[in-house]
């Protein structure tokens, strides 16, 4: 790439795997009961060791048949190789948790936490609420698998110190629910040489940031340290309204990108904040799975720092962006041009029902070589078909739609029974602040327009209208018979 910098990156990734750690002779006893709840720093509670745990050791905590609660206290600061955990019984729950200012320490090389036995007791059995800090220190860069259920509240920390390239990986649910005006951090310290921070939730797993903030950062960088964080999520992640999920650079100078992508669902009703600065800084987000925005609380904001790069947005190949809500771009660096939200894919309002979705503050581009928008319609009346809206905002030159592009498709589906028998038009499908260039295809239901149909837009100032002439009704009876437009009838709920 022509730079000479040392490169730490974060990624938020949904891969497969999940790795072991044999169970240590230290095991939980509840000082003659496994299943009673107790400190962790309480000798008694233990049982084939000398005590507390300590870091030579790696504690199982066993199956229970009653619901129990470990808790790892303020006071003394504990450290272990690792923690296993097995249960097997259902309809309890076997709950680990470091409560606040209480910080927990496994130092063992392999994969310290998380090895765990349910078979019989399914998702959930195993839960873990962090309050306080569970902190990784390891001289070599191997991963470590967080499994089952992880609960982060407010002021909590999950911290990695190591040689190079540590990963975290998410094998179960990780959910925040750290409070307004509170975060949850993930983090990790800068190391010596090469190498990434990669922060995984595997296949399967599940992200959710229900309030506050989930922070994924470097707060410490120095001037010879070039950042890339990446968050992408492969299967289901969900930002409600009202919560952040933000990747921030810390202080000092050099190259810092910040880069979020989905490949799963994403519904975001919340925040996604990013951070990067530097010549060779990059923030960007990028889409090829399904981007839900379901309400108008949704916003990307590019955070305040030193020469970054613009801000990127594509929904690119195989993406849809969809929904019924609103989605705001916000940028606190001054004297950047209006962000691009470049459509590779699909843009497809109302999601599961006919809609409008807005985009605002942001200039919306169909691709150089492709692009979709998806036209729901179950009638020729307003509120019948989805609309798709490009709001103007405090920045220059947004609210525009470029579909100066070639290969730019407008897909109309006919939806509930909808088979029209005279020419109809769709008006104001497509509302905007200023437009360049036109859609170069119209579809039907996803194939070419029949030849007895003929389809075109009109561009208005502000607006788009698709008007449609369509064959006599004897035509169109065949011609839904070729289409199976019966197979389309399911209902579309109206949402505005």
């Amino acid at each position: 790439m022509g730079y000479r910098f040392r490169t730490i990156s974060f990624s938020l990734a949904i891969t497969a795997g999940l790795s072991g750690l044999s169970q240590g002779a230290v095991t939980w006893s509840g000082n003659g009961n496994v299943n009673n709840s107790g400190s962790w720093n309480t000798a008694a509670n233990w049982t084939g060791g000398t005590g507390v745990p300590g870091s030579a050791d790696v504690p199982g905590l066993g199956n229970v048949t009653a619901t129990r609660t470990v808790t790892v206290d303020t006071t003394p600061a504990s450290a272990v190789k690792g923690i296993t955990f097995t249960q097997t019984t259902t309809g309890v729950v076997n709950t680990f948790a470091i409560s606040a200012g209480a910080t927990l320490t496994l130092t063992n090389g392999g994969n310290a936490y998380g090895t765990t036995t349910n078979a019989a007791a399914g998702v959930g059995s195993v839960v873990a609420n962090i309050d306080g800090t569970l902190s990784f220190t390891t001289s070599n860069a191997a991963a470590q698998t967080l499994a089952n259920t992880i609960n982060l509240g407010g002021g909590s920390a999950i911290q990695y110190t190591a040689v190079s390239s540590p990963t975290i990986n998410v094998a179960g649910a990780l959910n925040t629910n750290a409070g307004s005006g509170n975060t949850a951090t993930i983090t990790t310290s800068v190391f010596g040489g090469s190498g990434t921070f990669a922060f995984n939730t595997l296949s399967g797993s599940t992200l959710s940031v229900s309030s506050g903030t989930l922070n994924i950062s470097n707060p410490v960088n120095n001037s010879a340290t070039s950042i890339a964080y990446s968050a992408a999520f492969g299967s289901t992640a969900t930002i409600s309204s009202g919560a952040t999920l933000a990747l921030t650079t810390g202080t000092g100078t050099g190259s810092k990108s910040a880069t979020v992508s989905n490949a799963g669902s994403l519904t975001q009703a919340g925040t996604i904040a990013i951070r990067s600065s530097g010549s060779n800084g990059i923030a960007s987000v990028t889409n090829t799975g399904t981007w839900t925005i379901p309400d108008t609380t949704a916003q990307v904001t590019q955070k305040s720092a030193t020469s970054p790069k613009n801000l990127s947005i594509t929904n690119d190949v195989g993406g849809v962006l969809t929904g019924s809500g609103t989605l705001t771009v916000a940028n606190e660096n001054t004297g950047l041009p209006a962000v691009t939200l470049t459509n590779n894919g699909t843009v497809d309002p109302g999601a599961s029902g006919i809609g409008k979705l807005t985009l605002s503050n942001v200039k919306v581009a169909f691709g150089a070589t492709q692009g979709t928008l998806r036209l729901d319609a179950d009638a020729a009346t307003v509120g019948h078909y989805d609309v798709l809206a490009l709001a103007a905002g405090s920045t220059t030159g947004t609210g525009v739609l470029d579909l100066s592009g070639t290969g730019d498709v407008l897909d109309l589906h006919l939806l509930n029974g909808f088979s029209p028998t005279s020419n109809f038009t769709l008006a104001g499908f497509a509302t905007f602040a200023s437009r360049v260039g036109a859609f170069d295809t119209i579809r039907l239901n996803g194939v070419a327009l029949p030849t007895s149909w003929s389809a075109n837009v009109v561009y208005n100032a502000t607006s788009a209208d698709l008007v449609v002439t369509v064959p006599e009704p004897a035509s169109l009876a065949v011609l839904a018979a070729m289409l199976g437009l019966a197979s389309l009838r399911r209902v579309r709920s109206k949402s505005f």
